[in-house]
């Protein structure tokens, strides 16, 4: 999904003006940055998910035992509640798929 589509669909569920929904929406990123930069870690609903920070490198290497530069890494961790809806939306897409093949296997007949 683009962000004009994400503007235009979340201001129509909400009720409020495209361009305060882009407001919201950037304030909400914003946040979401400064967060990941302290290294906090951001929970969206319980259901939802976790963004983090993780580090990564900082390993020894070669015979000198020159030492990597570490690098911060954003992370995402899905959570029960989106699991379960992204599960249920798989198996909504299968039973879709054969009752479609049912239905042209019959019509072929």
């Amino acid at each position: 999904m683009e962000w004009n589509t994400l503007i235009k669909r979340t201001a129509e569920r909400s009720g409020f003006s495209a361009s305060d929904t882009a407001r919201m929406l950037n304030s909400f990123l914003d946040e979401l940055a400064c967060a990941m930069k302290t290294d906090d870690r951001v929970y969206l609903r319980t259901d939802f998910g976790s963004f983090a920070v993780k580090s990564s490198g900082g390993r020894e290497t070669g015979r000198e035992r020159s030492i990597t530069k570490t690098r911060r890494v954003p992370l995402f961790k899905r959570g029960k509640g989106l699991e379960k809806l992204l599960r249920q939306a798989d198996e909504d897409y299968m039973a879709a798929l054969m009752d479609k093949k049912s239905e042209e296997d019959v019509s072929k007949r």
